[in-house]
């Protein structure tokens, strides 16, 4: 139960001169029947209450067993119908704080004020809940006529007998004399009838302590507020944002239920002040659900119940509108209970979050268990089994002080939390980014130390770029004899470090080859003994796509080996494209199905091979470059030599990763048909 909801305990339980608080409503409730008419209308059959008797050197008298009520519920009974009322329809209240809840009924009160003193008495009478709607005070005088003062929280202030936030009445006691006052109390607020009767010395000071305390309550609830809310504009944390709207809400919802609102916000606006108190009470919904939603984390944490609190979210504003438009009665009873409802879910989401041992929760439950603690006390001060004194009076001010004190610290632990997860998050960042660079340094090892071959007839520029620091594209090139060179470019499903691991594994089988395997001119032999040594590494997790190339230059002819490869690219002098592709399935599986097509050469051909990282290369309006983005890049390399060709290439691919990231490693090899007399060693 958080402190919201225990404001809203003012216009529905119990209270004090310093205001009575909402979760008070929600213990009620838990109380037996009897229990709660024994308290609420704590009143006994009595022929005449004992009369408040002055004294020079006691500045405050309670009323408590010194007054009587009369139920009116017609609410016609006159002042003079009232006097001859018999005694026993009146009942002597013996109870520190009466509280008769919502009622149509006019409720009359009786005391006498006696004044043995020589001197007549300057009193004040104080009545200790500040949102009565009407008060009529009658004070009796000894020729039988009277003197009446009115008052309430619908009398703007400029028409009240005092400037004060609590509602009271100036009358002077007669000396020697003792005096009948009857009160007359109507309107839809809370029936709450507890007074006392103070000196004006006492009351200027009651009042002065009351309003500082009053004041350093807002002032830290506001300071925690503006506190937060520098913390929010700087780490942009949502929760910080709803803790702010949350505390703010709250200040101006316990300044309506404390009076203060009506005094100093409309002090000439009844009306408003009126409105301003259950529309505050009903704003104060929403936030601290959200507040919980983001400190709680309850989308992750709790699924199901981040959908049903949203939805409460949504109806929040039922309540408001109710209180901007409804009769107050109604709107502040839909609040209290809403709030109720609201300050118990909350409670019940931190528990459920602390039980799934997310640590941020733990100051959440103490806040609410404060608030809680505060409560109880506070309603067995109402009961009147605990004094009314200044401590237990503000005891649920302070419980709810307290929470939003501890919250503050949650939020504190909070983003120290997460800071730790970042900083945990970022250790493992940089373990994995060494781990990657040295699968990277490893990787180049595998692959040709020279990136570019020439030969009489040909010329060859491979290019290979990761996603991350390593991956798994693969190539190789190995000449043969009669000219002939033999190309390979694998692709392992996946990339970085896994990826990587596998393709350091099935090159360095390829490495491992016996010589006469690698340039007997039997490719399909030598994809077989990789499928194999894949099949032994990785048991089936892991596949490989193979693309293997034999060119004879003498011939004029190319063969091509595909295992799940996509095809390859065959340009010619005219700018053509024609694709040479087969049918097969990756490597990794014990069965080989390997796809063989070929296609005649000629001097000036442009061949290009490529693993599929290059065509699902996304580009600046997110669509993927595909195959004819792939040829249309090709073409654009139509009439330059194999080095400003590959360099063509990579600028062009330079300029697509600048516009979105690369997603998945990349590998191509250009081989040119043109006859250079030039030629070297395989890498």
């Amino acid at each position: 139960m958080d402190r919201f909801s225990l404001q809203t305990t003012t216009c529905a339980t119990a209270g004090n001169r310093r205001g009575a608080r909402p979760a008070a409503v929600a213990l009620l409730a838990l109380a037996t029947v009897a229990g709660i008419v024994a308290i609420a209308r704590p009143a006994q059959a009595a022929s005449g209450a004992p009369a408040i008797v002055l004294a020079a050197d006691v500045g405050e008298h309670s009323s408590t067993g010194h007054f009587e009520v009369l139920e009116d519920r017609s609410g016609k009974l006159t002042l003079a119908a009232v006097i001859a009322v018999e005694g026993s329809a009146w009942h002597l209240v013996n109870h520190a704080n009466p509280n008769f809840g919502f009622t149509h009924a006019v409720y009359w009160g009786r005391f006498r004020l006696d004044n043995p003193l020589a001197t007549p008495a300057e009193r004040l009478v104080v009545f200790r809940y500040p949102l009565i709607d009407w008060i009529e005070l009658f004070v009796m005088r000894a020729d039988g006529s009277h003197e009446r003062h009115l008052g309430g929280d619908h009398l703007p202030y400029s028409q009240r007998e005092r400037d004060d936030h609590l509602i009271a009445f100036d009358l002077i006691a007669p000396a020697a004399q003792t005096q009948w006052i009857y009160f007359r109390v109507s309107g839809t607020s809370s029936m709450q009838l507890g007074f006392d009767v103070f000196t004006p010395a006492r009351m200027t000071k009651d009042e002065s302590n009351l309003l500082f305390r009053h004041g350093a309550y807002y002032g830290l609830m506001l300071a925690l507020a503006l506190y937060n809310a520098f913390l929010f504009l700087a780490i942009r944390n949502r929760a910080y944002f709803w803790y702010v709207v949350y505390t703010i809400a709250f200040t101006f919802t316990q300044m309506g239920l404390d009076g203060m609102a009506g005094r100093y916000l409309f002090p000439e606006h009844p009306l408003a002040a009126n409105t301003f108190t259950p529309t505050m009470v009903a704003v104060l919904l929403a936030p601290p659900l959200l507040f919980a939603q983001e400190f709680l984390a309850t989308r992750q944490n709790l699924p199901r119940m981040h959908k049903v609190v949203t939805v409460i979210i949504a109806l929040c504003v039922l309540p408001v509108g109710m209180g901007l438009f409804g009769p107050y009665s109604v709107s502040i009873r839909v609040a209290a209970a809403s709030a109720i409802f609201v300050s118990l879910l909350c409670a019940v989401l931190g528990f459920m979050v602390l039980a799934k041992g997310y640590r941020p929760a733990r100051y959440y439950v103490i806040a609410w268990s404060a608030v809680i603690i505060g409560t109880i006390l506070y309603v067995l001060v109402s009961f009147g089994l605990l004094p009314p004194n200044t401590f237990f009076n503000n005891i649920q001010r302070i419980g709810s002080g307290l929470e939003v004190v501890l919250l503050s610290f949650a939020l504190g632990d909070h983003i120290s939390s997460i800071n730790k997860e970042k900083d945990s998050v970022k250790a493992e960042a940089v373990a994995l980014e060494r781990d990657l660079a040295v699968g990277g340094a490893v990787q180049q090892l595998f692959l040709p130390k020279q990136d570019h071959y020439r030969s009489s007839s040909l010329s060859l520029r491979g290019f290979y770029a990761p996603a991350a620091r390593c991956g798994g594209d693969w190539w190789w090139y190995e000449p043969l004899s009669h000219g002939r060179v033999q190309v390979l470019l694998g692709d392992v499903t996946g990339h970085g470090a896994g990826a990587a691991m596998v393709t350091a594994g099935v090159a360095a089988a390829y490495r491992s080859l016996p010589e006469a395997t690698r340039h007997g001119g039997d490719v399909r032999a030598v994809v077989a003994a990789l499928n194999n040594s894949l099949v032994s590494i990785c048991a089936g997790a892991h596949h490989m796509t193979l693309a293997a190339v034999e060119i004879d230059p003498g011939r004029g002819l190319v063969r091509f080996w595909s295992a799940g490869a996509p095809a390859a690219l065959l340009m010619h002098k005219d700018g053509t494209i024609d694709h040479l592709g087969a049918a097969g399935r990756p490597l990794g599986e014990p069965e080989l199905v390997v796809g063989q097509a070929e296609a005649a050469l000629h001097p000036g051909d442009r061949l290009f091979i490529f693993s599929d990282g290059l065509p699902e290369m996304t580009r600046a309006n997110g669509r993927q470059l595909g195959y004819r983005g792939v040829s249309r890049m090709l073409q654009e390399t139509l009439g330059q030599p194999n080095e400003e060709a590959r360099a063509q290439l990579t600028a062009s691919l330079d300029e697509a990763r600048k516009q979105q990231p690369q997603l998945d490693d990349i590998a191509f090899v250009l081989i040119d048909l043109d006859g250079l007399e030039t030629e070297q060693k395989a890498a």
